[in-house]
């Protein structure tokens, strides 16, 4: 059974339960918390667009029914084939995120999975889609528009107070939609399928870290034009390439990348990655990223090995040289 809430609705729906809920007792305010859940991305190359449609979130509870928010616009209320939200996730980059829910009203307790609703298939129409040089191709979830993405990360909510109108800091949730582990171009086949790597993090036990590299370090004869810094957890990890979510490797994968940026009147390159997990992380800059492909048998040659540790709520300024 599930329980079908509108975002319009849950907004509504939120703040008659708090007005209402102003002279009850604590013990009556105490079933229900207040949610945000956002979305980034790790990057790809060579895309000029990764645009997701998004139909829906649906929260699974340990106990209880499903929880669904319906995407709508503010001033009507439309049928299921008009409720959407395309999110272009290459805009996505570093600490930026979009939200997906904002303050949400759900019941308080244990959760063991989200389901992102999706129209991703093979069907003529750019719901979802690549573009890449310029051009624009399908993209296609298997059964993804019928069973959505689905995250199955434990996670739990506390209950908030009657006056409570903004999510708590330990409620505010971010889904890490990682493109370089995600997008496979199927030979033969059209467009793009995309089998999504996703990661759900507490944001406020993450950090960042940021930096400039050496111009250097792009300037030997093997260089491509795969700038990436790539992120493993722990330190003193040998880097490797990243394998496919499909295969079993027993290979350490990056938990995510960052491509490098350029700034035309500093002339210098930069990175950034966010939403990392406080703690121990190697740090390796590869000059060959695009050349990272699970069809193709390329070694991935790495510029630098750095240890970098990251503690929540700050940013840890590395440069890599």
């Amino acid at each position: 059974m599930k329980r079908n809430i509108s975002i319009l609705s849950s907004i509504i729906l939120s703040t008659l339960l708090l007005a209402a809920c102003s002279s009850s007792t604590e013990e009556e305010t105490s079933s229900t918390a207040l949610i945000s859940l956002n979305i980034t991305d790790a990057p790809v190359d060579e895309a000029d667009e990764v645009v997701i449609e998004f139909t829906s979130v649906s929260l699974l509870p340990n106990e209880g029914d499903e929880i669904v928010f319906n995407f709508e616009d503010d001033d009507s209320t439309p049928d299921e084939d008009e409720s959407k939200m395309s999110i272009d996730l290459l805009a996505l980059q570093g600490v930026a995120s979009q939200p997906l829910l904002e303050n949400v009203e759900i019941p308080a307790g244990s959760y063991n999975q989200i389901r992102l609703g999706v129209n991703a298939e093979y069907d003529d129409v750019m719901d979802s889609y690549i573009t890449i040089a310029g051009t624009q191709h399908e993209l296609r979830v298997p059964s993804g528009s019928q069973t959505g993405l689905k995250l199955n990360t434990p996670f739990t909510v506390a209950a908030g107070t009657a006056d409570m109108t903004v999510a708590d800091d330990n409620s505010v949730y971010t889904i890490d939609f990682d493109l370089r582990k995600s997008i496979t171009d199927p030979k033969g086949q059209p467009g793009y399928i995309l089998k999504p790597v996703l990661r759900l993090i507490q944001n406020i036990n993450t950090g960042s870290i940021s930096g400039t590299v050496a111009a250097t370090l792009l300037e030997a004869s093997h260089c491509s034009t795969g700038n990436a810094v790539y992120v493993f957890e722990g330190n003193d990890i040998t880097p490797d390439d990243i394998t496919s979510a499909d295969i079993d490797d027993t290979d350490i994968d990056p938990v995510t990348a960052s491509l490098l940026s350029y700034d035309d009147i500093t002339e210098v390159y930069s990175y950034e990655v966010g939403f990392l997990s406080e703690g121990a992380y190697t740090l390796a800059f590869t000059c060959v990223a695009n050349l990272d492909d699970e069809n193709d048998n390329v070694e991935v040659v790495f510029e630098t090995i750095d240890n970098v540790d990251v503690v929540a709520g700050e940013n840890t300024d590395f440069p890599i040289e």
